[in-house]
């Protein structure tokens, strides 16, 4: 794998993840999100990340 290609691949996860959380803090902000335990965030979260990076 190039440098360059790297360098883009790891962007895009970054930025794919950055918006994931900042999409779900503005959840949680609004009241969207009544997880009551961490578990049920972090994995509405994994799943948000994975759109994102598939998208």
């Amino acid at each position: 794998m190039g440098t360059m290609t790297a360098l883009f691949v790891g962007a895009s996860v970054g930025i794919a993840a950055w918006e994931a959380v900042r999409k779900a803090q503005g959840m949680r902000m609004m009241g969207g999100s009544q997880s009551s335990s961490s578990d049920g965030g972090a994995t509405a979260l994994a799943e948000e990340v994975m759109r994102e990076i598939e998208s």
